[in-house]
């Protein structure tokens, strides 16, 4: 989240982060809004489809889509099973964070 920038608006981007904490919401069936965060800057995420089964909150994931007016609505979500998993892009950013 936190290398987002306006020219990224309406170019399919892939977008790793963590799911915040309390910020899934279900608005329909196979419709879900969350909070995607790298501890740094947090991004709305807005999904239709089928939810991977080991989507939760506190999870690493990886969603698929386009940024629009500052939101980001997402075709596709990897979530991986190991919780020790960090996508590349978000592990080089948290390195970054912690060293200073």
């Amino acid at each position: 989240p936190s290398s987002l920038k306006p020219e990224h608006e309406n170019q399919e981007i892939r977008l790793g982060g963590m799911v915040k904490e309390n910020s899934i919401k279900n608005i329909a069936i196979n419709e879900i809004k969350f909070t995607i965060t790298d501890y740094k800057k947090d991004i709305n995420v807005l999904y239709k489809g089928v939810i991977p089964q080991l989507f939760r909150e506190k999870q690493s994931i990886i969603a698929r889509g386009k940024l629009k007016l500052g939101n980001f609505t997402a075709t596709e979500l990897l979530a991986k099973h190991d919780e020790k998993y960090v996508p590349k892009e978000l592990n080089d950013e948290l390195k970054k964070i912690h060293k200073k």
